[in-house]
C-alpha cells in the first residue's frame, strides 16, 4: 500500500479553540506547520452546533484572582493542579481578550453585570464568544503559507522515534494513507465524550487519541471525571438543556406521572443553578431520578416549556431562548431529556509549559486534564483551551529548536507494521463491539457507577479486544475497515484505563457517583 510521506517542523491535531491557539504562534515565520483536523476547517466542541454558544468568565483584580484559584480548587475536590489552576487564572482575561485581535466579536452580559457561573459562589466578568465571526477570522490562518490543513483526516497512530522526532498516520479525506514526520506534536484533539452512546460530541468514528499518547508513555490524569449534561431533544433539535429552566418545568413519565417525587421537588431550585451532573449537591436527586426512568423507558422522560419563558430577566435564560427561537421557531411539543456526556475534566497530564510526559508532545484544551478538577466551573473550560493552546504554541516553537529529524532513520517499517497489526482484526468484529463499547460504557459509567459492574465491564472489554484478531493478513486496505479497525482497539484499550481510574476511586466526588 502507498503511503504519502511529509516532513514538517509542527503538526497540530485539532481545530478547535486549544489548537488555533497553538497555531497562531506559527502565523508569519518560516516554520513548516501541518493542522490536522476530522472536521472541514475550525471544527470541535468548540463550535458545536447543539449549544447557543460559549461563555466564558476570568478575574479582573488580584483579590478576585486569589478568590477563584481557591474557587476553582474548591469545586474540584482538590484533585487539580493547583500550579496550572493558577496560570488559568492569571492569564484568562489577556487570552479571553486576544480574541478579539483575530476578529472575534465577543458579547457582553446583560448591562455588563457580572455572571455567576455554574458552580461558583459569586459574580465573574463575562464574554460570550461569537461563533460566526470566529469561524470566518480562524479559518482565514489556514490560508497562510507555511501552514498546510488536512481536513476530514483520521490520525490512527502515532510514534516517537529514536532522533526525537515524532510521526502521524492518518487517512485522509480522499482514502489515502499520509505519514507526517515532525518535530514536535501539539495535540488538541478534544476529550474522550464520543466514546459514549448519548454525548455531545462532533467525533462520531474516530479512534480515541489518549491511547496513542498512552501507548507513548504520556500519563493521564482524572480520567473518571466526566461531566454528563441535560440535554433536550424533540423532532426539531437535540440540544443543552439550559439549567436555570428547572425551576419552571414538570418532568413526565410516558403515562404522564411525575418523575421528581413531591418530596424531592425542593431540590429543584438548586439544581437550576448549574448545568453537569455533580454528586455535590443535595440535588443530585434530580439527575438520579431522570437518568433511573430513562434506563427503565428507553429515554422517554419529557417535559413542556411553560409559555414567555424567553422573557424571564436572566442573562442566560434570555440569550438561550433568543438562541433557540432564532434557530428552530417556537416548538410547541413534548420535549424529551437525557444525560449526555459533555466535557472531560480528566486526560493527559500536563505541566506548567504544556508538556506531556513525552518530549516532544505537547498538549492543550480538553484532551488534557488536572487543569480544573472533578467539577469545573462554568465558562473555563474555553478559557482552558485558549490559555494552554497559547501556551503550548510558544513552547513547542522553542522546543524544536535543539531537535533534527534523521532522513536516514528506517521508520517505513515500523509505520507498514502498524498497518499490518491493524488489519490482523476483523472489521464486523470491529463494528460490534464499538457499538457494545459505547452503549455499555453509557449505562454502566454515566451518571451512576457501581464498583461491581465496573469490574465486570473491565474483563468484558478484555476479551473483547482478544476477540478482535484473526490472525491473518488483509492486502486490500481501505479507508473503511482500518478506521473501524483502529477505532475498537483505541476504544477497548483506553476503556481499561477509564474503568481504572473509576474503580480506583471508591468514593463519589464530583462528577465521579459510586452508588453504594
Amino acid at each position: 500500500m502507498k503511503v504519502n510521506n511529509i516532513y514538517k517542523d509542527i503538526v497540530i491535531v485539532g481545530t478547535g479553540l486549544a489548537g488555533i491557539s497553538a497555531l497562531k504562534n506559527y502565523i508569519n515565520t518560516s516554520l513548516e506547520v501541518a493542522v490536522v483536523t476530522t472536521g472541514e476547517k475550525s471544527f470541535g466542541a468548540s463550535f458545536y452546533p447543539g449549544t447557543w454558544g460559549l461563555g466564558m468568565v476570568y478575574s479582573d483584580n488580584e483579590e478576585d484572582k486569589k478568590d477563584f484559584v481557591k474557587t476553582i480548587s474548591k469545586v474540584g475536590g482538590y484533585v487539580n493542579n493547583e500550579n496550572l489552576t493558577k496560570i488559568l487564572v492569571e492569564e484568562g482575561k489577556n487570552s479571553v481578550l486576544s480574541l478579539y485581535d483575530l476578529g472575534v466579536k465577543l458579547k457582553d452580559s446583560i448591562n455588563n453585570d457580572l455572571v455567576v457561573p455554574c458552580y461558583d459562589h459569586k459574580g465573574r466578568t463575562w464574554k460570550g464568544f461569537d461563533f460566526a465571526s470566529a469561524k470566518e477570522s480562524f479559518n482565514k490562518l489556514f490560508l497562510e503559507k507555511n501552514i498546510e490543513l488536512f481536513n476530514n483526516s483520521f490520525v490512527i497512530d502515532i510514534f516517537n522515534f529514536k532522533d526525537l522526532s515524532k510521526g502521524l498516520l492518518m487517512i485522509n479525506k480522499d482514502k489515502s494513507l499520509t505519514f507526517i514526520r515532525c518535530k514536535a506534536l501539539i495535540i488538541a484533539s478534544g476529550g474522550y465524550t464520543c466514546i459514549y452512546d448519548n454525548n455531545f460530541s462532533q467525533e462520531k468514528n474516530t479512534p480515541i487519541i489518549h491511547y496513542f499518547l498512552e501507548k507513548l508513555g504520556c500519563k493521564m490524569k482524572n480520567l473518571e471525571f466526566i461531566q454528563f449534561i441535560p440535554t433536550s431533544y424533540c423532532s426539531k433539535y437535540r440540544v443543552v438543556f439550559n439549567e436555570r429552566a428547572y425551576e419552571y418545568v414538570n418532568f413526565y413519565k410516558n403515562n404522564e406521572k411525575e418523575v421528581i417525587p413531591k418530596e424531592d421537588k425542593k431540590y429543584l431550585k438548586e439544581r437550576s443553578t448549574y448545568a453537569p451532573f455533580t454528586s455535590r449537591m443535595k440535588s443530585k436527586k434530580i439527575d438520579l431520578h431522570i437518568f433511573k426512568e430513562n434506563v427503565k423507558n428507553a429515554n422517554k422522560v419529557y417535559f413542556k416549556y411553560p409559555k414567555n419563558i424567553e422573557n424571564i430577566e436572566d442573562t442566560l435564560i434570555q440569550n438561550y431562548f433568543k438562541w433557540l427561537v432564532d434557530k428552530y421557531g417556537k416548538i410547541d411539543e413534548k420535549i424529551n431529556i437525557i444525560h449526555c456526556a459533555h466535557a472531560c475534566n480528566g486526560g493527559v497530564e500536563i505541566n506548567e509549559r504544556g508538556e506531556t510526559s513525552v518530549d516532544g508532545i505537547f498538549a492543550c484544551g480538553e484532551v488534557t486534564g488536572g487543569i480544573h478538577g472533578a467539577d469545573r466551573i462554568g465558562g473555563l473550560s474555553t478559557v482552558g483551551a485558549i490559555v494552554f493552546g497559547n501556551i503550548a504554541g510558544k513552547n513547542a516553537k522553542e522546543y524544536i529548536n535543539k531537535i533534527n529529524i534523521n532522513k536516514d532513520l528506517d521508520v517505513k517499517s515500523i509505520v507498514l507494521n502498524s498497518i499490518s497489526e491493524l488489519n490482523k482484526i476483523d472489521e464486523k468484529v470491529a463494528e460490534e463491539s464499538v457499538k457494545y463499547f459505547k452503549k455499555s460504557l453509557y449505562y454502566n459509567t454515566a451518571i451512576i457507577r457501581k464498583i461491581d459492574n465496573l469490574i465486570k465491564l473491565k474483563k468484558n472489554y478484555k476479551k473483547l479486544l482478544n476477540s478482535l484478531y484473526i490472525n491473518y493478513y488483509n492486502k486490500e486496505n481501505c479507508y473503511e475497515n482500518l478506521l473501524i479497525k483502529s477505532q475498537a482497539k483505541s476504544y477497548l484499550v483506553f476503556g481499561e484505563s477509564l474503568l481504572n481510574a473509576m474503580i480506583n476511586r471508591k468514593e463519589s466526588l464530583g462528577s465521579h457517583y459510586i452508588e453504594k
